[in-house]
């Protein structure tokens, strides 16, 4: 398994009014372990090399060079390669972005049943792969270098990606980033978040520091971000709660009290429903324990 990842400073597009939160390129092989996770943020994927699945709701949707897969925030999903087909790609995470899919729920090759979030979908980018490779590969070269505003320069190619996203869904996927004073408010609130997740985060602390009434906050912020804002503090709770009982040798306790949760009962819980798996099993996974 390799992973390139770069974490960037939230800015938002001028174009789309969304943020870049991360870029990754990702190969997946033998040593990957495939653990169903969710972010706060919708995910773009581009399939470079190999095929795999993606799989949401116990549905395994095929993927291949050239699949375009968009991931709405909140959705729990994750990735598996093939036997002995090592699937690569590109991920951007984008705040303040969700697509509005139609209600017809997909029906995968080989697969039976329906989705029940509705939330993923899968394109093929055609002959426009080719037109996304040269951006990735300019990112890539932007990301190495690291010339004066190369992370601007990675937004306006990352701008450019999203239009051929948008031009490839055809319409069955619309962006949902719009902008005003609610909008930049559950951006403001959403990167307070990702910022301060492990402190003690209240709806009430949040209609205090942000002059917004609760209701009025639970209702702007599940618009624009797709998830209230304690649904979307638990996400991020967990995707870095994950990260460290993948990669760090503290123990479960202090893995639920370095992100933020006090109750390490309450915390196996809220894990184990978010990824299907106990922390244990999560380092289990790893190769930790």
């Amino acid at each position: 398994m390799s992973v390139n990842q770069h974490t960037f400073s939230i800015n938002q597009s001028k174009r789309g009014g969304y943020g870049l939160v991360d870029f990754a390129r990702i190969r997946f092989e033998n040593d990957w372990p495939s653990i169903a996770h969710m972010h706060p943020y919708c995910e773009i994927f581009i399939v470079t090399d190999g095929a795999g699945y993606h799989v949401q709701n116990k549905i395994h949707i095929p993927v291949k060079k050239g699949s375009l897969i968009i991931a709405n925030p909140g959705v729990l999903h994750t990735e598996t390669f093939c036997k002995n087909t090592p699937l690569e790609y590109a991920v951007f995470g984008l705040s303040n972005l969700r697509f509005d899919f139609d209600k017809e729920p997909f029906s995968p090759p080989d697969e039976a049943g329906e989705s029940e979030q509705n939330e993923v979908r899968v394109f093929d980018l055609g002959d426009s792969f080719w037109e996304v490779e040269k951006y990735l590969a300019a990112i890539e070269r932007e990301l190495k270098a690291k010339a004066p505003y190369y992370e601007d320069m990675c937004r306006s190619l990352a701008d450019l990606i999203v239009i051929t996203v948008t031009r490839v869904t055809g319409g069955a996927g619309k962006q949902q980033a719009a902008g005003g004073a609610v909008s930049n408010s559950a951006l403001q609130i959403a990167d307070y978040i990702r910022n301060h997740y492990a402190a003690n985060i209240t709806l009430e602390f949040l209609e205090r520091k942000f002059y917004i009434s609760k209701f009025y906050l639970i209702r702007a912020f599940k618009k624009y971000c797709g998830a209230t804002p304690m649904q979307f503090l638990n996400a991020v709770r967990i995707e870095k709660a994950k990260h460290l009982l993948e990669t760090t040798n503290l123990k479960v306790a202090d893995v639920a009290g370095a992100v933020g949760f006090y109750n390490s009962a309450y915390f196996a819980k809220l894990f184990k429903r978010a990824t299907g798996l106990t922390p244990t099993q999560a380092m289990d996974n790893s190769g930790r324990a």
